[in-house]
C-alpha cells in the first residue's frame, strides 16, 4: 500500500523526498494505531458489558444468527445459474 499510495502525494519541490514519504507513512501508521486501539477498548467495553447481562448475550447471539442466515439464503438465492446448459 505505501508503495502505491503514499508516492502521489509526495512533492519533489517541497523537500527531501524520502523524509516526506516517511513522514507520511509515520501519519497513516500513528492514524492506523489510534483507530484500532479505539476498536479495541470499544469490543472490550461491549465484552464486559455483554458478561454482566446474560440476556443481552443471549439477544446478540440470537439477532447475529438470525443475520447470517438471511445472508446465507441471499447468497443462495442469488447464486448463478450451473453452466452445464
Amino acid at each position: 500500500m505505501y508503495l502505491a499510495l503514499i508516492p502521489q502525494f509526495i512533492h519533489p519541490a517541497a523537500g527531501n523526498v524520502m523524509l516526506q514519504g516517511f513522514v507520511l507513512g509515520g501519519v497513516q501508521i500513528a492514524v492506523n494505531m489510534i483507530v484500532n486501539a479505539a476498536i479495541v477498548l470499544a469490543a472490550g467495553g461491549i465484552a464486559v458489558f455483554l458478561h454482566g447481562r446474560p440476556s443481552w448475550t443471549k439477544w446478540q447471539r440470537w439477532v447475529t444468527g438470525t443475520l447470517l442466515g438471511a445472508v446465507g439464503v441471499k447468497l443462495a438465492i442469488d447464486a448463478p445459474a450451473s453452466a452445464t446448459t
